[in-house]
């Protein structure tokens, strides 16, 4: 994302929801160009956040890899998330842990 690192990125970017609420929860994000940048309000509808976690590199977030963003067993992401029922199993099809791990993969 951004690898020009001329724009500032998010993993969330909030319009307006005309009433509605926003919550962005159990995200993992590193090496952004502007640290720490979870989500961006591009209008009037402030989110609620809680369990993201920001790190400067992927090492530092305990990924074993960035091709499949599988974490180490000495990650900080691991079973550090807020329980959900939206989602009960990562993008790999693994039951999610309870709590779940923060970010796409147990």
């Amino acid at each position: 994302m951004n690898t020009s690192r001329d724009w500032d990125g998010a993993v969330v970017d909030i319009y307006s929801l005309k009433g509605g609420k926003c919550e962005v929860f159990n995200n993992l994000a590193f090496d952004f160009p502007k640290a720490d940048v979870i989500w961006t309000i591009q209008n009037d509808t402030a989110p609620t956040g809680s369990n993201n976690l920001y790190f400067n590199s992927s090492t530092d977030a305990g990924l074993a890899d960035v091709t499949q963003f599988k974490l180490t067993q000495a990650s900080k992401a691991k079973h550090a998330g807020r329980s959900t029922t939206l989602t009960t199993k990562d993008i790999y099809g693994n039951q999610r842990a309870n709590p779940p791990s923060v970010g796409a993969v147990e």
